[in-house]
């Protein structure tokens, strides 16, 4: 479902960042800055897999509620209990999707911020190496 290496390389190079904080390695700092963001790249493509899985996932489980709800007998709320209960499997495959997506949407959006950071402290060095 998900690439663990783009993340795992995201993840390292974040740490690298972070470690190599304090030094002006200008062009060590721009090629960081490139991969993060050639990484966030297919991140971004991970995202977008796991967004159409969920609506897949929601769309099957509101699909079987309906079908087990319309072939089930009793009051409508009995009908639902039964079909909730028959179908807690889908429920929970559609939540752990949904929590994917949200786990994926955060560390695309914080790999944003640390490449921007980086592009602006690549800009400052430049500055400063310049004067």
């Amino acid at each position: 479902m998900i690439d663990a290496n783009v993340i795992g390389e995201i993840r390292m190079l974040v740490e690298e960042l972070k470690v190599s904080a304090s030094d002006n390695n200008l062009s060590r700092k721009i090629e960081v800055g490139t991969l993060l963001s050639t990484y966030n790249w297919y991140l971004a493509e991970q995202v977008a897999d796991v967004y159409r899985k969920v609506n897949e996932a929601e769309y099957d489980y509101k699909t079987a509620m309906v079908r087990e709800i319309n072939k089930g007998t009793g009051g409508y709320q009995n009908k639902e209990a039964l079909a909730k209960e028959l179908l807690a499997d889908k429920y929970r495959e559609l939540i752990a999707t949904e929590n994917l997506l949200k786990r994926l949407t955060l560390l695309y959006q914080q790999t944003n911020v640390v490449v921007e950071q980086n592009r602006q402290n690549c800009a400052y060095l430049r500055k400063e190496n310049a004067g």
